[in-house]
């Protein structure tokens, strides 16, 4: 950032009068020009402007996004015990009353107090790559969105979130697992309409035995991401009957095909069970293999009101904050095509279901 008082040595106008070098040419620029560069600058030194004006004061506070990255204060990736930015307790809560035009919040490599409540004009939150936190409160009458990737085990209190609609949770250790499935699904807002969850196949293996219903979901996506792991997807079954409402199913799966379950599930048939909301059925980076086939005649004879389903070998796989990963696999031959509409032919319950494979 560069300020009128250095401009005369950059230009090499030593004649520059004094009263032109003193005038701060800076803040003469129009709000949305001074919010935008601000914007781009890391979180310390966007505080760090407070200090130049009571403008640039009010400026910081109407800032609409906020990012704590490790990545942006020191330009390199930290492993589990080395955190990038620590943030003690009282102190995000701090910034967060100061900041009233605030949209987005995102926490990226944090090591986060034992307590944390997230408040506020606040729409899109995210916590990618953190640690420490134990419980999160959330009180954010304005939050749509939650994205949450933990490296330990916290339980959200959703105290007041009226129009949060969008939920994504990924899980990066084992035993968070259990509890996405048990306390949050218990605790999740009725108002919650979607839910993306994203697994490596492994953790399907930790699904509790019995599971919680999302008694008012009505749109859920599972990401299953690259594992060497060998991933049976029958087992994402029992995930279905707990979802009473489900209406849009997507499911994505970018496991190497050497490493899927080729010949079909080793236990007894699936037995239909009765879905009687769920409409639409995606299934990316599907391969045709023993237990994805198995799965899918599952759905198709137990969603008695099923209008399509879409089998397609490419996908677009989520990365976080908004972004996505897509992968254009090559398209299954005519002979492959017409083996799999083969065993799915006549198979679903509902007459107006309709199977494209692409």
């Amino acid at each position: 950032m560069v300020f009128a008082s250095d401009k005369s040595k950059i230009f090499g106008l030593d004649d520059i009068m004094v009263h032109n070098a003193k005038e701060d040419y800076i803040s003469q620029l129009p709000d949305a020009v001074l919010s935008s560069i601000l914007a781009n600058l890391t979180v310390t030194d966007a505080v760090r402007t407070r200090i130049l004006s009571r403008s640039w004061k009010r400026l910081f506070s109407a800032m609409p996004a906020l990012n704590f990255s490790c990545l942006d204060m020191y330009g390199v990736y930290c492993d589990d015990h080395e955190w990038g930015v620590l943030l003690a307790s009282g102190q995000l809560e701090g910034i967060l009353s100061s900041c009233f035009n605030l949209k987005l919040l995102a926490l990226r490599l944090c090591k986060l107090p034992y307590k944390l409540r997230i408040s506020g004009s606040v729409t899109f939150v995210v916590f990618w790559s953190c640690g420490g936190v134990e419980e999160i409160g959330l009180q954010a009458a304005n939050l749509r969105k939650l994205e949450s990737e933990l490296f330990n085990k916290a339980r959200f209190f959703f105290s007041f979130v009226p129009v949060l609609e969008d939920v994504i949770i990924h899980p990066l250790k084992d035993d968070i697992v259990s509890y996405v499935f048990d306390d949050l699904a218990r605790d999740l807002p009725a108002q919650v309409k979607s839910l993306t969850i994203k697994l490596v196949p492994s953790q399907v293996n930790y699904f509790p035995t019995e599971m919680k219903m999302f008694r008012n979901l009505r749109l859920l996506s599972l990401i299953l991401v690259s594992t060497h792991d060998c991933f049976d997807i029958v087992k994402l079954s029992p995930l279905l009957g707990a979802c009473p409402l489900l209406q849009y199913l997507g499911l994505v799966v970018t496991t190497p095909r050497t490493k899927r379950n080729g010949k079909g599930s080793r236990g007894p048939p699936l037995s239909p069970t009765c879905h009687t909301e769920l409409k639409e059925v995606i299934f990316c980076g599907f391969d045709g293999t023993g237990s994805e086939i198995e799965f899918v005649l599952y759905i198709l004879r137990s969603a008695i009101t099923l209008e399509q389903m879409c089998l397609s070998r490419g996908y677009s796989c989520y990365l976080g904050c908004d972004k996505w990963e897509n992968n254009l696999d090559v398209p299954f031959s005519g002979r492959q095509r017409n083996s799999i509409q083969k065993k799915l032919n006549g198979q679903a319950i509902s007459s107006k279901a309709e199977v494209i494979i692409q």
